[in-house]
């Protein structure tokens, strides 16, 4: 039986750096499972882990991205709840590789910017793709919080005529609590349905302007659409209680639209937004009825 505290120990080879993966590979053709080293357009060496579903597939693959804090236990959980629904799922650490430390951001230390992630999405699925039991046809990008922001701008046709050469694309995009204050004329062309799921109290990765450009979204004729969980906070599917961060760095106030992901929000403009402190924390209710959420939609998104 799959479980979160097995996925756990496999993650660890991942997580703890010594253990990982050391050599690039550039083909999954022989069929594998656990963790791998691959190598992305900038010439990083990142480390993923990929875990099947038990019988012979081909199955659907969950391509996950992390959040701001690195790999956490709250990726180990995605594949617990998802492995066992018959998703092949690899969960992509882009902060080990690049020297960034896991839980250091502080929600402001993390010295990549959401679209530079958007590489590392396109090359694992390049790679999974090569894989004898993946259908890499059914293919979905997920990510929470800085990684669903990143997932955001993946999805857009412009990530993908920029990223996804060779053939690489996904079906679908489901981001968890991304941040929408930076917003980009390429969000009104996608390149697949994009579904967006939002904490009302959230704090750090406010609500309304998510809600606002999904909006945007639709009127332009996109598949976008947004679900909002009552009296959830940022980080709602953790299983800590919720509690005020007075270290962090917040910049949900900010508000900034950028000719393209590739531009970056003026230092001193963020600087000028910026505040001190977030609440945030676990809502076992929220949780509960977004796991669902996902897997009717990806049940869906994803279907032969």
């Amino acid at each position: 039986m799959l479980t979160l505290r097995t996925l756990l120990f496999s993650l660890l080879a991942i997580w703890g750096g010594a253990a990982a993966a050391a050599e690039p590979v550039a083909t999954l053709a022989a069929g594998f499972q656990g963790p791998f080293a691959f190598r992305v357009p900038d010439g990083t060496t990142l480390q993923a882990t990929l875990q099947l579903p038990q019988g012979a597939g081909p199955f659907p693959l969950v391509v996950v991205l992390h959040g701001g804090t690195g790999p956490t236990v709250l990726d180990a959980a995605d594949m617990a709840d998802l492995v066992p629904r018959g998703y092949a799922v690899a969960v992509v650490d882009s902060f080990t590789g690049r020297g960034f430390k896991a839980g250091a951001s502080g929600g402001a230390g993390v010295a990549i910017r959401p679209p530079e992630r958007v590489p590392d999405a396109y090359q694992a699925l390049r790679l999974l793709a090569t894989h004898p039991q993946i259908d890499a046809g059914r293919a979905a990008l997920f990510g929470r919080s800085h990684g669903g922001t990143a997932t955001m701008v993946a999805a857009t046709t412009w990530a993908q005529s920029t990223h996804g050469a060779g053939g690489a694309a996904f079906k679908a995009f489901v981001a968890l609590y991304p941040t929408c204050s930076v917003s980009y004329p390429q969000y009104e062309a996608l390149a697949g349905p994009l579904r967006l799921h939002l904490a009302e109290r959230d704090e750090l990765t406010p609500a309304r302007p998510c809600e606002a450009l999904v909006a945007r979204m639709a009127a332009a004729g996109q598949d976008a659409s947004a679900r909002l969980y009552p009296n959830a906070h940022h980080a709602f599917d953790s299983p800590a209680p919720v509690a005020y961060f007075g270290q962090w760095t917040n910049y949900g106030a900010c508000a900034f639209t950028l000719p393209t992901p590739d531009v970056a929000p003026p230092a001193d403009a963020l600087k000028a937004c910026a505040r001190r402190g977030t609440s945030m924390g676990g809502n076992p209710q929220a949780t509960a009825q977004w796991r669902q959420n996902l897997a009717a939609e990806l049940a869906a998104l994803l279907a032969p």
